[in-house]
């Protein structure tokens, strides 16, 4: 799936506009001077979605995090549920994912070297937008 610049601009605004209401609503309940932590906060939610538009943008990415949500855990499930990603392209994805900690790999079975593959809690954060951009 290719994401448009439009479409990740509108789910960027609706995030925006619904993270906006939220530190409004977070400073009027606290009593907090909003204008004081506006800038810092803004700054930290764009540069959050920064990174993760960063990586669900790669190819591929979506579809691998959604398999597993779907148990797809082992390599060859990857291949057989995606015929035409290569395995160089997977394994790529897959250490990648791994070293910005969306997913971890365990070996299950070292005789063999058996892995299985899983989201850490960062990964399973992503739940709700990787269903709303597939």
């Amino acid at each position: 799936m290719t994401l448009n610049k439009a479409y990740i601009t509108d789910i960027v605004l609706n995030l925006s506009n619904f993270s906006n209401q939220l530190v409004i609503n977070y400073h009027l309940v606290s009593g907090e001077n909003y204008m004081n932590q506006e800038d810092n906060y803004y700054n930290e939610v764009y540069r959050t979605l920064d990174e993760t538009f960063g990586y669900l943008g790669k190819k591929w990415n979506i579809k691998i995090i959604k398999g597993l949500f779907c148990n797809c855990n082992h390599f060859k499930d990857f291949i057989e549920l995606n015929p035409t990603l290569s395995s160089k392209v997977l394994s790529e994805r897959l250490k990648e994912l791994e070293q910005i900690g969306i997913i971890e790999k365990k070996v299950v079975n070292s005789n063999a070297y058996h892995t299985e593959y899983f989201l850490t809690e960062k990964g399973l954060r992503l739940n709700k937008i990787i269903f709303l951009l597939s």
